[in-house]
């Protein structure tokens, strides 16, 4: 389960607006808050019946990992899978460097929106788990 702590900055009806520190550096490292290296950027979950939470609360963020790797499978491997195919598909019928590459090319935009299609019909909506952060 990847997890991260974040503050709410935001409630506007069933929305939660979170400002989550990335934190890119050494994750050992005790002064990544102060060194700014970390920087923070807001997220907008949505469909959240958190009543207990106000804004300015800290909040730990969690999502499975499971489905961080799937989400990033469909996003990764149709636009790669296009380009290598598009690029396969020229060579093989013998075109020359330059059209194979736009054949690549043509297969990575393709794959592109194959990946976005695909996370639609999966109704992948990544929904992170939040909870008040314990002290």
């Amino acid at each position: 389960m990847s997890t991260t702590q974040g503050r709410i900055v935001g409630i506007v009806g069933n929305s939660v607006e979170l400002a989550i520190a990335e934190q890119s550096g050494c994750g050992s490292c005790r002064s990544k808050s102060s060194c700014g290296v970390g920087t923070t950027r807001a997220v907008v979950v949505d469909d959240l019946t958190l009543s207990q939470l106000r804004q300015g609360d800290k909040v730990e963020i969690s999502m499975p990992t499971a489905m961080t790797l799937g989400l990033a499978a469909a996003l990764y491997i149709p636009p790669a899978l296009g380009f290598l195919l598009g690029t396969v598909i020229a060579t093989a019928w013998g075109a020359g460097d330059s059209l194979s590459l736009l054949a690549g090319l043509a297969g990575l935009v393709t794959g592109f929106f194959a990946a976005r299609r695909l996370t639609t019909l999966l109704g992948t909506s990544p929904q992170p788990e939040i909870r008040p952060q314990r002290d």
